[in-house]
């Protein structure tokens, strides 16, 4: 990764940075971005108290920039290296995008961003993947294009990451020309933040682009207690079909994984393949809801269900919260 000076990018950066933003909506995007990116690992839940063998240690390292709030604290209370085991298991099937194949692109991609800012983002006594440059690196991957600055600016050496298809840009400063750079807060992408959240569940390989979920798709979870079931309502709109081989009905499919949370901290999952039938006629209609229903009976008491939702045929997957007292 090359750095270049790009008269282009770095006019458009510098345009898009002044462009109609406060300075107290920019204080405000700071301290999202600081909680979001910058935040210290006491408060990414990591045990305090409990010493964790290397390899769940390295786990944490990168995994905790993907952590959602309660898988935060449900690792960090983890009684045993056997539930730790089951954790980072479910960690990774969950955010698999392809479960067809052997491996688990996400985690490979995962791992390779740690590894390479690792070994090339280390800044003095700080380990790669612990500076700002590495956690955006996990997160977004190598920039497009990568440049640094030192002309006409007060602050030292300035480098500027620069991801082209998203749109969106970070700076990254040196102002003590110690060699440890800081992201600058009054110069990000107003969109950071969300691209940030994104990636944390799926990542977006463009030379592999089909072997990842990237289009948003939308459903409605709750939970009838008299039927002891969830029921899922599924827009038929963002799924894909095929051709039924025994009918001409088309047919869809969707995955679904669920996580569901207890006030104590435990927590259960759940993962089916429900099958979606409609006919030629149906796909034709103004009707654009199906219901799916999984059997299960809910434990007494306030939850959370964290539900992952896959068109398995296509491209569309989305993720929700929801609370439930049961």
């Amino acid at each position: 990764m090359n750095i270049k000076k790009n008269t282009h990018i770095k006019s458009k950066i510098r345009l898009t940075a002044k462009a109609g933003v406060s300075i107290g909506l920019l204080l405000g995007f700071a301290v999202m971005l600081i909680a979001a990116v910058t935040t210290p690992a006491s408060l990414y839940g990591a045990p305090k108290k409990r010493k964790l063998k290397p390899e769940y240690e390295e786990f944490y390292h990168y995994a905790r920039y993907l952590f959602t709030k309660n898988e935060r604290k449900i690792f960090s209370n983890l009684p045993d290296d056997q539930s730790r085991d089951a954790f980072i298991r479910y960690f990774w099937e969950i955010r698999d995008p392809n479960p067809m194949t052997e491996e688990n692109e996400f985690k490979v991609e995962i791992e390779r961003r740690y590894e390479y800012s690792s070994k090339y983002l280390k800044e003095g006594p700080i380990p790669g993947w612990k500076t700002d440059r590495g956690r955006i690196y996990i997160l977004l991957g190598p920039p497009t294009n990568r440049y640094e600055d030192t002309i006409g600016t007060s602050f030292g050496r300035v480098i500027w990451w620069y991801y082209e298809e998203s749109d969106i840009y970070a700076r990254f400063v040196d102002a003590k020309g110690t060699g440890i750079f800081r992201m600058d807060l009054r110069n990000v992408s107003l969109r950071l933040l969300d691209e940030l959240e994104r990636r944390k569940y799926y990542i977006v390989n463009k030379e592999e682009k089909d072997n990842f979920l990237t289009e948003i798709m939308d459903f409605k979870l709750r939970y009838d207690k008299s039927k002891k079931e969830i029921q899922i309502d599924v827009n038929t709109k963002h799924l894909s079909y095929e051709k039924d081989k025994n009918s001409d009905n088309m047919i869809a499919k969707i995955k679904v994984n669920l996580v569901i949370y207890t006030q104590k901290n435990n927590f259960t999952k759940h993962a089916d393949l429900k099958t979606i039938t409609m006919s030629q006629e149906q796909l034709l209609t103004k009707k654009s809801k199906v219901t799916v229903t999984i059997p299960i009976e809910l434990p007494k008491g306030k939850l959370k269900i964290d539900a992952i939702v896959t068109d398995f045929l296509g491209d569309a997957v989305q993720r929700k919260f929801v609370k439930i007292k049961n």
